[in-house]
């Protein structure tokens, strides 16, 4: 039987604006194919020189079942985004946040996938 290829999953791009205070500003959307791994993000470019943190939700509101990643740089390196969702899961997002105390709007690009 061949393989059916899900769009989705493969890795989408952002180009997003981050608000300051760690206001979440989420990437696009996709549905979660295999359970017991980690979905992937990779930031290309972060304003300023600031850092992000990343962690996978639900709609941008549950974020119980993803384990937040910390001070993430835009070095282009991919990096693993740990979280509980089963396979079937919808409307799953990259949540990115500001590190703490910065106060400004950071505009960030990257790609990510929920695997």
């Amino acid at each position: 039987m061949a393989a059916t290829a899900h769009a989705s999953v493969f890795a989408d791009s952002f180009d997003k604006d981050a608000g300051g205070f760690q206001s979440p500003t989420s990437t696009t959307y996709q549905t979660k194919y295999e359970s017991n791994r980690n979905g992937a993000i990779q930031l290309r470019e972060i304003g300023g020189d600031y850092q992000m943190d990343a962690q996978m939700c639900q709609a941008l509101i549950n974020c119980d079942r993803g384990t937040k990643v910390f001070s993430i740089s835009d070095d282009n390196v991919v990096r693993g985004l740990p979280n509980s969702y089963a396979a079937g899961t919808e409307r799953l997002t990259s949540a990115l946040r500001t590190t703490p105390f910065t106060v400004y709007q950071v505009h960030v690009r990257g790609q990510w996938q929920a695997w």
